[in-house]
């Protein structure tokens, strides 16, 4: 499995890498932003992304509206505080922070099966 961790801070995506190779052996790939992310996408495909929602250099919510102009059925998991105030979106799931690594892969697991 492959995931992808979009997180402005860096050493929350570092964490995070940490935590699934740790726990899981899932093996995962850090980026600080979308774009960046977006541009490996076309290289490799990851079984999931997991991103960040409140960014610096723009919303992480544009990874849903990326995906499907580029007909990618990526499932993939959005982090916030702040759930409660975001849209509904298509083939995405939200985990409220905090989190801990376990709820996290509890949820992998269920989105991948």
């Amino acid at each position: 499995m492959l995931v992808y961790i979009v997180d402005d801070q860096i050493d929350i995506a570092e964490a995070l890498k940490e935590g699934l190779q740790f726990k899981e052996n899932i093996e995962s790939k850090c980026f600080n932003n979308l774009d960046d992310c977006l541009n490996e996408i076309s290289i490799q495909k990851p079984d999931i992304i997991i991103c960040d929602v409140h960014m610096p250099t723009g919303s992480g919510l544009r990874l849903s509206d990326e995906l499907e102009k580029q007909s990618l059925n990526i499932p993939h998991i959005y982090f916030s505080g702040m759930v409660d105030k975001l849209p509904p979106l298509k083939n995405a799931h939200i985990i409220r922070k905090p989190f801990n690594i376990e709820k996290l892969i509890e949820k992998i697991k269920e989105i991948i099966s």
